[in-house]
Formats: structure tokens, C-alpha cells, sequence
């Protein structure tokens, strides 16, 4: 009896340890495999996975963004570099107030929508925190070389439409819908433009990349994303300071649409369809300030205009109008809060622009905002999956200015004899005068003497 017990004490020792060996090498494999995963998943791939994937079929597209965007809300490290921004929880905030808006209206497509555009701003806060000079530059060279795949596509499609396989006329290539496919390309050839401008890369890949997203807008026939690219270099220029290449720019432009319509108008694909097109925007609006009346102040959520018309049994996507869709999503009060943040945002661009001098990153940022305002006036096709996150990662490009006025602090804190202060809106890197004479004195209101480092 008594070896009985001892065989058995032993074999549930023997057990136990088994046991605790497995357990140990159970969590050395997770630790292994959880190390594994975010050495992968690290905060440049992340960006750089969401840049390329853009320029993927739109379903691919849609799956992988999606998925970037919840990994980032349910992962602890890269959620706390949310939480840090703090217009998060406005942001948060201001979509869940217009989802219960929906809830309230029964619009459920509005539902649906305010949680695309949460995971839009969380991924579009996460790239803003993480993003430096070196990652943008390189994410937007990425898009470039890309983009060419969808040309090709394109090409292919443009061929089954003429040999009569496929039974519509304009191509969209990767991306749905035709002015999607032509806001893409019209994006990249500014992107393209300010690689250019700036000196930086490859000249021959951008210019290759220009030509090739030319011929895309062209197979989209799209008469507004040639506006766009027009619109967006002029800005680009202007910020860049090449006044007299601004001129030839705009000169050329206006002398060649000139003949074009003079000569043979049918050389700009749909131009003789713009009264047709110009009537349908018309009824469009209409339709879109009579709904407007039913809730002028909230609106009724998301995707308002879509869901008003659907109920018609016909439906229509939006209101084709920025400032329209906005009203009718979160009425006057909703869109007064999107104005003050656009107006935030715009003008701390414009700050750094003009009173810091840095004309690089800020002169894409505005020419972008403008070819979208330029176009906004007259269709939305920011609303997407594939626009939408291309924009703000576009607008992401300003986190790189935080971490550029906090590596200049910390070198001129270093060196003796110098100090930081801040002249709003500049930062200033002032030498502490020698001469007991001449007292060195920076304030808000009064700059009695200001030597730049």
C-alpha cells in the first residue's frame, strides 16, 4: 500500500511538472509568436500597408483598411496613441451623437457609416502621431509607383469596353466608380508634381507615373479631375514660390482649353453632355434643401442623402455638394463643429506655411485641400473607400511638424548660450546677447530684439 502511495505521489509530481513544462513552453510560444507578430506589425508597416493597399481592387482594399483600422483601436500600444490626440474623444464623441441622431431617424445606412468614419479618423489619428518626414516620403512614393498597376487595368478594361465584352462606357478600373478612379489619379499626379517641384527622387519614375495617371483621368472621362490637377498645382506653385512657371502653367492651361473648345470640344471626353450633367446637379440640390428643411438643425445622420432617396425607391449616393451633405448630415450646428476643426486645422497649415517658412509638406497638404474644395463644389467622391483614407493620409503629413520643432528644441537646448522661445505662432531660436547692455527681451506682444540661431 504503502509503494502504492509513492508510485502515485510520484506520477502526480511527474504529471505536474509535465504539466508546468507545457504551460511554460505554451507561453514561450505566444511570447515568441506575439513578438513575431509585432515585429511585422509595426507602426511603419501599418502606414506603409495602408498607403499601398489603397491602390488594391476595392473590395482587397476596403478588407485590408478595415482591418488595419480595428487592429489599431484593439491593440493596447497603438489605442494609447490614439487616446493621446486630444480631439479623439471629439471626435468620438461627435460620431456617436450622430449615430444615436440616425438611430432616432431610423436611418440605419447612417449607423453603419459613423462607425466608417470613426475607423477612418482612428486610422487617420494613428498615422498623424506616428508619422515622420522619412515615412510620408516614402509611403508617398509608394502610391506613385502603384498607381501604374491600375493604368494598366485600366487599359485592359478600356480594350473589353471598345471590343464591345463589357456594356458601359467609362472606365473605373480598381476603384467602383469612374470619378473615383479619376480623383485617384488626379491625387498622385499632384503628389507626383510636388516630387517634382521639391527635388526629390526619381524624376523619371514621377514623370512616368504623371503621364500614366493623365491617361487614367482620360479613360475615366472625368471633365472635373482635370480641374482638380489644374487647381492643385496652381496652389502648389504658389506655395513653392515659382511664380513665373505659375503663370506659363496657367497660361498654357487656359490657351489649350481654349482651342480645344474652339476647335473640336469632343477631344474632352463627356464635354457635350455638361448641360445634361449641369441640370442633373441642379434637380440634385433641390431635392437636397428640401430634405435639409425636415432637420435643418442635427440633420439625420450619415449618408443622409442616400438614405432620403432611397426611400424614394430610387437611390442616389449623395447630394453632390460638400457643404450640402454636410447640412444635411449634422445640420447647421453639427457642421459649424466640422467647420471650426477644418478651420483649425487649416489654419495652423497656413501658420506653418507663411510664419515658419515651411513651404515643403504644406504646399501638397493645401494644393490637395484645394483641388477638394475645387471639386467638392460640384460632387463628393471623398466619400470612399479607397478617397477617404488617401485624403487623410495626405493630412496625416502634418505630424511630421511636431516631431520637427521637438528635435530643434532639444539641439538648441543643448548648446550654451542658447534658448527656446516661443513667439506665437513661431518658435524661435534666439542667442542670449554677450553685451550686458543690450537686454534680450521676447514676448507675445513686444520683440525688442530677435536674433534667429
Amino acid at each position: 500500500m504503502e509503494k502504492r502511495r509513492v508510485i502515485i505521489k510520484e506520477n502526480t509530481v511527474i504529471r505536474k511538472i509535465e504539466n508546468a513544462q507545457f504551460h511554460i513552453k505554451s507561453s514561450i510560444q505566444k511570447k515568441e509568436i506575439t513578438k513575431a507578430v509585432e515585429n511585422i506589425l509595426t507602426d511603419n508597416n501599418l502606414v506603409m500597408a495602408a498607403a499601398a493597399s489603397i491602390f488594391l481592387p476595392y473590395m482587397v482594399s476596403g478588407i485590408i483598411l478595415v482591418s488595419i483600422a480595428i487592429y489599431i483601436a484593439i491593440n493596447k500600444q497603438t489605442r494609447e496613441v490614439c487616446l493621446v490626440h486630444k480631439e479623439f474623444k471629439g471626435i468620438l464623441i461627435f460620431q456617436l451623437f450622430f449615430q444615436l441622431v440616425s438611430l432616432f431617424y431610423g436611418n440605419w445606412m447612417g449607423v453603419l457609416g459613423g462607425f466608417a468614419f470613426t475607423l477612418a479618423a482612428i486610422l487617420g489619428i494613428f498615422e498623424y502621431h506616428v508619422m515622420t518626414a522619412e515615412l510620408y516620403e516614402k509611403s508617398l512614393s509608394i502610391m506613385c509607383v502603384f498607381s501604374c498597376f491600375s493604368t494598366v487595368y485600366a487599359l485592359v478594361e478600356q480594350a473589353m469596353i471598345s471590343g464591345g465584352y463589357l456594356n458601359y462606357q467609362r472606365v473605373c478600373s480598381l476603384f467602383f466608380y469612374p470619378n473615383y478612379f479619376a480623383t485617384i489619379s488626379a491625387t498622385v499626379i499632384l503628389i507626383c508634381a510636388y516630387k517634382l517641384l521639391t527635388g526629390q527622387g526619381n524624376k523619371y519614375i514621377f514623370c512616368t507615373a504623371i503621364l500614366m495617371n493623365l491617361i487614367n483621368i482620360y479613360l475615366s472621362q472625368s471633365m472635373f479631375g482635370w480641374v482638380e490637377v489644374l487647381a492643385g498645382i496652381s496652389v502648389m506653385l504658389f506655395l513653392l514660390r515659382y511664380y513665373r512657371l505659375l503663370a506659363s502653367f496657367v497660361g498654357v492651361a487656359v490657351i489649350g482649353i481654349a482651342l480645344i473648345l474652339f476647335i473640336n470640344p469632343d477631344v474632352i471626353p463627356r464635354i457635350s453632355q455638361a448641360n445634361l450633367t449641369l441640370s442633373m446637379r441642379f434637380q440634385i440640390w433641390k431635392n437636397a434643401i428640401f430634405y435639409i428643411k425636415e432637420a435643418p438643425l442635427f440633420g439625420k445622420g450619415t449618408l443622409t442623402y442616400a438614405y432620403s432617396t432611397l426611400q424614394t425607391g430610387k437611390i442616389v449616393a449623395h447630394s453632390h455638394s460638400i457643404l450640402l451633405e454636410s447640412i444635411l448630415n449634422y445640420g447647421i450646428l453639427g457642421s459649424a463643429v466640422l467647420a471650426w476643426a477644418v478651420g483649425k486645422y487649416l489654419l495652423s497649415i497656413i501658420k506653418r506655411c507663411y510664419y515658419q517658412g515651411d513651404v515643403k509638406i504644406t504646399s501638397l497638404i493645401l494644393g490637395i485641400m484645394g483641388a477638394a474644395f475645387v471639386h467638392g463644389v460640384t460632387d463628393i467622391t471623398l466619400m470612399w473607400v479607397q478617397t477617404f483614407p488617401l485624403f487623410i493620409f495626405l493630412l496625416a503629413g502634418a505630424g511630421t511638424f511636431k516631431k520637427n520643432v521637438a528635435e530643434d528644441n532639444s539641439i538648441y537646448a543643448k548648446l550654451p548660450g542658447y534658448m527656446v522661445q516661443k513667439v506665437a505662432p513661431v518658435i524661435v531660436y534666439c542667442k542670449m546677447s554677450c553685451d550686458k547692455s543690450k537686454k534680450l527681451l521676447i514676448k507675445k506682444d513686444n520683440i525688442k530684439e530677435r536674433m534667429s540661431a
